[in-house]
């Protein structure tokens, strides 16, 4: 095994001070000759006990990183005999921590250009993270966000509710059982206005399953809410004029209760599929993907690959065209090659299934620069507005017939005098 690393065996005539040239030891990451008096079996010979993970052997064909151990070897009088030197090939590890690496900075990448507030609180819930999103949203600096700083986002109204929910939700984790943590509130912003959010959150595990903390993301829904408010104002206004008038309206009343249902289903059909979500990026009522410069998908999160009807892993390294079909790509091709020259871009699609039912999708393309500012690939970002688009849909037609309601007689369904007073165009 150490012949196979080092590609030589035993050299006669070796001596300390060329041992690290002979063996073509270098210090890790640089063209320069190991010190020898700092080789692990001189420092052995020397009686000292040393580990280090700082020398590589270079070969002609590779380079091999070493972890070293010297032991220094006494005889019965407490003098050095001789020294032994313990080494092993690290290659693997190597490649382990850069491919953690470069995920860790992936992700740190997504967190941090997310559309989502997103959080991590300790065992103890103080906050030890939240990224510009959510700073942006409280108007809080990062230093006044963390630890409990982040109550001071939270409407006065709705604070001990939200402290009784995560002090429950906590003790559940800690207790090995099921555990989410969602629920709606209000937020005060940097200019005091009060806006609705949703948030959730799951323990977060390391790699034994022991919880080591919280991850959580906070979503704006104040929009949401708003056109929940109006819809629900002109649907009290219909109902009091099918009281007044007629029966007619009773047909259009049901289909809008209908699509009030249909809303719920969706919104619980939601909320069932965020239960099954256990890492940041699935949290995120988003679809969120990395595309590389030759567009192969690097990363996709569930909401992404089942907007495609695909799983995670039959995603990873496709090409773009061969997960979207042909025809949608060439939709899109004008929009990526803009995102790939370094342009960001937000648009919104319509996207039909087989059975051609429509989706609408917000979607926001960011490119990736090197440190050469060079477009290495693009991060995708979608968020489903099927649900908005149908309940503008639904408003407009709750409008048109209000106002046909307020021109034809309730009995007759003639025009009323209201409609003879209008100038005839």
């Amino acid at each position: 095994m150490a012949e196979e690393i080092l590609g030589k065996g035993i050299i006669k005539n070796t001596n300390p001070h060329n041992l690290a040239r002979v063996y073509q030891n270098y210090i890790a990451g640089t063209n320069e000759i190991y010190p020898p008096d700092q080789l692990p079996i001189v420092k052995a010979l020397r009686g000292e006990f040393c580990t280090t993970e700082d020398i590589e052997i270079h070969r002609d064909d590779r380079v091999i990183p070493l972890e070293s151990w010297g032991t220094p070897i006494y005889d019965e009088n407490g003098t050095v005999q001789y020294g032994m030197a313990v080494f092993q090939d690290i290659s693997e590890r190597r490649r382990s921590e850069q491919i953690l690496q470069d995920s860790e900075a992936r992700y740190r990448v997504l967190s941090e250009m997310s559309p989502v507030g997103i959080f991590r609180n300790n065992l103890q819930g103080a906050c030890i993270y939240a990224n510009p999103k959510l700073q942006q949203m409280s108007g809080l600096s990062t230093e006044e966000f963390l630890g409990e700083g982040w109550g001071c986002m939270i409407y006065p109204e709705d604070r001990q509710r939200l402290y009784k929910l995560w002090s429950n939700f906590v003790t559940q984790a800690q207790h090995n059982l099921t555990a989410k943590y969602q629920t709606e509130y209000r937020y005060l912003t940097a200019d005091g206005s009060v806006r609705w959010a949703i948030v959730e959150a799951l323990p977060e595990r390391d790699f034994t399953g022991k919880i080591v903390g919280f991850v959580g993301a906070t979503i704006d829904i104040h929009d949401r809410k708003e056109i929940e408010r109006i819809l629900s104002d002109y649907s009290h206004s219909l109902e009091q004029k099918v009281r007044e008038r007629t029966t007619a309206l009773a047909e259009t009343n049901y289909q809008l209760q209908q699509e009030i249902l249909e809303r719920k289903a969706i919104e619980e059909a939601l909320r069932h599929s965020q239960e099954q979500l256990q890492q940041i990026t699935n949290s995120v009522n988003a679809g969120i993907a990395y595309v590389d410069g030759n567009l192969r998908y690097r990363f996709v999160n569930t909401i992404y690959a089942q907007q495609f009807g695909k799983s995670y892993e039959s995603i990873q390294g496709k090409q773009i065209w061969e997960v979207i079909g042909i025809e949608a790509y060439q939709t899109v091709k004008p929009i990526i090659d803009r995102v790939l020259q370094g342009e960001p871009q937000t648009t919104e699609l319509e996207v039909r299934s087989t059975t051609g039912e429509s989706t609408y999708l917000n979607l926001n393309l960011t490119p990736e620069f090197n440190a050469n500012h060079e477009v290495d690939g693009y991060y995708s970002v979608f968020f489903n507005i099927t649900e908005r688009k149908c309940l503008e849909n639904s408003l407009q037609e709750a409008n048109n017939q209000l106002k046909r309601l307020a021109n034809l007689d309730g009995l007759t369904q003639v025009a009323n005098r209201r409609k003879f007073d209008e100038p005839v165009s």
